[in-house]
């Protein structure tokens, strides 16, 4: 990466890629900030992929601009990225009844209740492939205001899950959802490519 004139990282609000840009770019000569992107989350598939309130987050990553999470409850702000509002109300309705409140975030059970749900639901998913693409768009437009503020030569980095860059690159998609036609990606590798 130190070859690479990087100004900007764009990072998902996962504890585990924050960690993984910090790692990656702590050395760097740029020192180009972290800008967490709520929408290159991972695909929700299940109780233990629910990150931390951001607020934690803050705390633990002091040097990353997590405002473009602002507009999201601090607890709630997973749900809130649902572009599929049926399911992400069914969750959070299923979690008041079960937790007997409407600030089911708040308790200290609330994932091992929330994995229940889930196994109930199964084998349907509460994030389809498809719902993860439309949510990647409202993302790429955020991107797309990052990448006004780099001069030519600059180049801005993105440090996100393998369904979400699989899917970020990809031109074609399966009945799933899934992107077709994406090789495949190795942890930290590099791809190069152009936001349209």
């Amino acid at each position: 990466m130190a070859d690479i004139n990087v100004k900007k990282v764009i990072v998902s609000p996962y504890r585990r890629c924050l960690q993984t840009a910090t790692v990656i770019f702590k050395d760097h000569k740029n020192k180009p900030p972290l800008i967490v992107v709520p929408e290159y989350r991972e695909i929700f598939e299940g109780g233990g992929e629910i990150p931390l309130n951001y607020k934690d987050l803050e705390k633990q990553f002091p040097n990353a601009d997590l405002s473009a999470m602002y507009k999201y409850d601090p607890d709630k702000w997973l749900f809130e990225t649902f572009v599929n509002t049926q399911n992400r109300d069914y969750i959070i309705s299923e979690l008041e009844k079960k937790l007997g409140t409407k600030d089911w975030h708040k308790k200290e059970n609330y994932r091992k209740e929330l994995g229940q749900v889930m196994k109930e639901y199964w084998p349907k998913l509460f994030e389809s492939g498809f719902d993860c693409i439309e949510r990647i768009k409202k993302g790429k437009e955020i991107t797309k205001e990052i990448l006004k503020t780099v001069k030519e030569g600059e180049e801005v980095a993105i440090v996100a899950h393998y369904g979400i860059i699989t899917r970020f690159l990809a031109k074609e998609f399966n009945k799933e959802g899934e992107a077709v036609g994406v090789p495949f990606i190795d942890n930290c590798q590099i791809e190069k490519t152009v936001v349209e």
